[in-house]
C-alpha cells in the first residue's frame, strides 16, 4: 500500500511539473491578465491568449482559477497548439451554458477535467453547428459521441441512455454498451443491477 501511494505521489509531482509551463493558477495571478472576452478569454503582456477556468477545492467553498494558453489537437498528432494561433476570439463562447464545452466558428473545444490530461483543453471532432449536450459531460453531433475529450462512439444516431435504478451512466449505441466512457464486456454487464427483462433484452442485442 505504501509503495502504491509513493508511486501515485511521484506521478502527481511529475504531472504538476509538466503543467507549470502551460498554466498560471490562482487568484493572485489574475492581475497579470487582461480580459478580452466576457470573463472567458484573457491575454498577457506579450499577447498570448488564455482560457480562464474556475474550480472549487473539494470540501471547501474556496475557488481557484486556471489560465491555459495551449490546446491539444488529436487530428494534428496530438500536438500542442498555442491558443492564439487557432482560436477565433470573436465567435468563441460557452456551448449552451456549459462550463466544459466551448465553440467558435471553426472548432469545438472541451475542458477535460478527468481523466487527467495535459493540457486539459482539447479540440474534439464535433460539428459546432450540430453539437448537442446529452447528459452531464457527454456531447454528440450527427456522427460522433464524446465523453469530454474522449470519443466513445461513432454511431451518434443510435446512442441512447439505458435506464437503470442505480442511475448509472449507461449507454448503448446499437453496437456496444458503454459505462461512463468505457465499452463493457458481457461479464461486467451481467453484474449490473438491471431488471431481468431489460438485462436479457440487452444481452440478446449486444452479446448474442
Amino acid at each position: 500500500m505504501k509503495m502504491k501511494f509513493r508511486n501515485y505521489f511521484v506521478l502527481l509531482l511529475l504531472f504538476m511539473i509538466c503543467c507549470k509551463q502551460y498554466s498560471k493558477v490562482g487568484k493572485e495571478q489574475k492581475s497579470i491578465f487582461i480580459p478580452i472576452k466576457e470573463d472567458i478569454l484573457y491575454k498577457d503582456s506579450i499577447n498570448s491568449i488564455y482560457l480562464k477556468t474556475s474550480s472549487v477545492f473539494i470540501g471547501t467553498d474556496s475557488i481557484y482559477y486556471e489560465y491555459y494558453n495551449h490546446v491539444s489537437y488529436d487530428k494534428e498528432n496530438d500536438s500542442l497548439i498555442e491558443l492564439k494561433n487557432i482560436i477565433d476570439v470573436k465567435t468563441f463562447d460557452y456551448l449552451n451554458g456549459s462550463n466544459v464545452f466551448y465553440k467558435d466558428k471553426n472548432y469545438m473545444y472541451v475542458y477535460q477535467k478527468y481523466p487527467a490530461t495535459y493540457p486539459p483543453l482539447k479540440i474534439i471532432e464535433i460539428n459546432p453547428n450540430k453539437a448537442v449536450i446529452i447528459k452531464n459531460d457527454y456531447i454528440k453531433d450527427d456522427k460522433n459521441v464524446y465523453f469530454l475529450g474522449m470519443k466513445i462512439s461513432e454511431n451518434a444516431t443510435d446512442f441512447k441512455p439505458i435506464p437503470n435504478k442505480d442511475s448509472l451512466l449507461l449507454f448503448g449505441d446499437g453496437k456496444k454498451i458503454i459505462w461512463n466512457w468505457s465499452e463493457m464486456s458481457k461479464d461486467d454487464f451481467i453484474d449490473l443491477s438491471l431488471s431481468k427483462k431489460v438485462k436479457d433484452s440487452l444481452i440478446n442485442k449486444y452479446f448474442p
